[in-house]
């Protein structure tokens, strides 16, 4: 069953010019849950780089956290904070690959195998229960250390603490 992208709020109240009313306001039904370790990561962004980390949050796709970070995908956050900033805010390619930049170095967006693919690190910010989050956080360690990509992003110790205590299988 798809979710409506909309929760729909009546709000009902009595105007002094019509009598009573009942309006309906569409508030986004998207969301994600942001956990509070990542408040020391969040305080080193901009406010550009802040609200580009906000939209891939908002266009992640759900459990997998990932997001295809493109020409079309920086183009629409360019169209997006035009169209809310009313034009104001001034953003150009160049300054959203710089953010993507500043997100990678602070592990906020984790890169991949595909060039143009990043996860957003779901130890900081995940799409989805807490028991998915839960799984996915260990596929994608596992995978991560298969891959020989590094996970010191997703750790809370440094990684080659954490891989020293690894067994290594026999062939």
């Amino acid at each position: 069953m798809k979710q409506s992208k909309y929760l729909p709020v009546v709000i009902d109240f009595v105007s002094t010019n019509a009598g009573q009313l009942r309006k309906t306001v569409p508030f986004t039904a998207n969301s994600c849950q942001l956990f509070f370790n990542a408040q020391h990561l969040l305080l080193k962004l901009s406010t550009k780089d802040r609200a580009f980390f906000d939209y891939l949050c908002e266009v992640m796709r759900p459990v997998d956290n990932d997001v295809y970070i493109d020409d079309n995908l920086k183009a629409g956050f360019i169209a997006h904070v035009a169209r809310f900033s009313s034009s104001k805010v001034k953003l150009t390619k160049a300054m959203v690959s710089k953010s993507v930049l500043q997100l990678k170095s602070l592990g906020l967006i984790l890169p991949t195998d595909d060039k143009a693919r990043y996860v957003v690190n779901p130890k900081y910010v995940f799409k989805g229960s807490v028991f998915q989050r839960k799984r996915f956080l260990k596929q994608l360690i596992e995978h991560r250390i298969t891959s020989k990509l590094p996970i010191a992003a997703l750790l809370n110790e440094p990684e080659d603490t954490f891989l020293s205590g690894v067994v290594k299988e026999k062939k």
